[in-house]
């Protein structure tokens, strides 16, 4: 009995097939790898090699044998990032133990990873990594440069290397809108040589602050601002009156994150409206600063001379009213009151000149009757007699 490389047995007068070895691992290179076939029994054995699997990068030469031989199989290097099998094919007709199948592995060539791709950071100063891996086979060295972004990205560590390795980045605060820095990364590596990764920077926040404009009215108060931001943590922020002395801030005129001001002002004896703006900052924003504005009214004032009480007014005749009034602007109403309630619109639209006539009709004799002067710009702005008149026949 005879027994070939793969331990089956076959009967002496029969040729029997063996290659040796049956399998081979070999490095990402050009590469030659021989093969050795002998006949383990008896007669003659003539037999042919064929690569089956790999055919784009493996030829073979030494085939066809007869008996005893050697077939070599040569491999083109391997320039991508996995390995390959190579698979060789030796039949004998008639010869026990045919077919025999041998491989060869042949491992990756050297590949440069970089990851992650893309690194997402805050507007804040801080600090980021990139893992670097030769994820084929050999030896890969490697070297880190920032390509763009230089003026607020920076490698402190981790430059270069050999196959696996970190690189560690500082950035700087962002004060404006998103940006985007680029580090390259070459090697000697055959596969893939050059990966570029980035660092995206969140665009800095806004500083916000509502309402953005107050208006107030001619006497003393206070009124309020509130203040936030559009994204992050940590803003500080701060306040001043830029102009109109008229007003004060009179809570804490510094805050970080969300907060709010208090702002005090005095009455406006004057009838003309006056401004003032305050003005609001922040290191930590993009678009500082941001300005509010106040407008105040002037004082105005509507005041009935007459008739004020006591007058006696003839239906049919004329009555004269009178009146008085500072700032006010537009014309006016004249409405007459009885007891306290409305009666009816005696006059509209007329102009704020202080005096008008009204020809006493469509009222019934008798007291308790007032009249009231009102602007039809600002109904709030009016004023009635101080005491009553009395209506006769």
């Amino acid at each position: 009995m005879s027994a070939n490389a793969t331990g089956q047995n076959f009967a002496g007068s029969q040729a029997v097939l063996s290659v040796t070895p049956l399998s081979q691992d070999i490095g990402a290179g050009a590469a030659d790898v021989d093969f050795n076939v002998q006949n383990l029994g008896q007669g003659t054995m003539n037999w042919t090699a064929l690569v089956v699997l790999g055919t784009n990068w493996a030829t073979l030469s030494g085939s066809p044998g007869t008996n005893n031989g050697t077939f070599r199989v040569s491999l083109q290097a391997n320039n991508t990032g996995n390995s390959r099998e190579t698979t060789v094919r030796v039949s004998s007709t008639a010869a026990g133990g045919s077919p025999i199948d041998v491989s060869i592995t042949q491992a990756p060539a050297s590949n440069l990873s970089v990851t992650p791709p893309t690194r997402s950071v805050s507007f804040g100063a801080g600090n980021t990594t990139f893992s670097v891996a030769n994820s084929g086979g050999g030896t890969m060295n490697w070297n880190a440069t920032v390509l763009s972004g230089g003026d607020w990205l920076e490698i402190t560590s981790g430059d270069s290397g050999t196959d696996s390795g970190t690189i560690n980045l500082s950035f700087d605060k962002n004060t404006g809108a998103q940006r985007t820095g680029t580090v390259r990364v070459t090697s000697n590596a055959t596969a893939t040589s050059q990966v570029d990764v980035t660092v995206v920077q969140s665009p800095a926040p806004d500083l916000l602050v509502t309402p953005s404009h107050r208006d107030l009215t001619a006497g003393s108060g206070t009124t309020t601002f509130d203040v936030s931001f559009s994204g992050g943590t940590g803003n500080q922020w701060s306040a001043e009156v830029i102009s109109g002395n008229w007003l004060g801030i009179t809570s804490a005129e510094s805050g970080t994150d969300a907060g709010q001001i208090e702002v005090s002002y005095g009455s406006n004896s004057s009838d003309t409206p006056r401004n003032a703006t305050i003005r609001f900052t922040s290191p930590d924003v993009k678009n500082a600063p941001v300005d509010v504005t106040l407008t105040q009214n002037g004082f105005t004032s509507l005041k009935v001379v007459t008739p004020n009480g006591g007058e006696i007014v003839q239906i049919g005749k004329q009555l004269r009213i009178k009146w008085q009034s500072q700032g006010l602007t537009g014309t006016i109403r004249v409405e007459l009151f009885k007891n306290g309630s409305f009666k009816k619109t005696i006059l509209q639209g007329q102009l704020n000149d202080g005096k008008q006539r009204w020809r006493v009709d469509g009222v019934k004799k008798g007291t308790g009757y007032q009249v009231r002067v009102v602007s039809e710009s600002n109904g709030v702005i009016s004023d009635l007699s101080d005491s009553s008149f009395e209506i006769v026949k």
